[in-house]
């Protein structure tokens, strides 16, 4: 399970989870910025605890407070924030990636022109020696 909260949690804390009825044990596994992932003692069902109730009564809500995200859409938010960032990473391996494969093919090329350039006169020498009648012979 990703969970995202305010105050980091360090990999190997042990976390307690609870929304109405809904109790979730686990023990953080890793950690990246405000989200932490969980491994969990038991299976669970992000729809049974998305869909609990947090309190038997919904708070009245005070002026100013209507414009605020529901908590869901936060976590959608923070869900979408997590993909993005992934799929940032995955481009930005495959870029490095292509980027290395560049500048081997560049190098092994001009390491081939330079070589070829190298031998270019001793093979000449060589070809113009062994021609029929020999070097200044027609």
């Amino acid at each position: 399970m990703m969970v995202a909260c305010d105050d980091p949690l360090a990999a190997g804390d042990y976390v307690d989870i609870r929304r109405g009825r809904q109790v979730v044990i686990g023990r953080v596994i890793w950690r990246r910025d405000r989200f932490s992932g969980i491994r969990t003692q038991d299976t669970v069902s992000a729809d049974v605890l998305i869909n609990e109730p947090r309190l038997e009564g919904r708070p009245v809500q005070q002026d100013g407070e209507g414009d605020r995200r529901t908590a869901r859409s936060r976590i959608a938010n923070e869900i979408d924030a997590a993909r993005r960032i992934e799929r940032s990473r995955s481009l930005s391996r495959a870029m490095q990636f292509g980027g290395i494969c560049l500048f081997g093919l560049v190098a092994a090329i001009t390491i081939a022109v330079q070589l070829a350039n190298l031998l270019a006169a001793p093979t000449a020498r060589i070809d113009k020696a062994l021609t029929i009648g020999g070097p200044g012979k027609p």
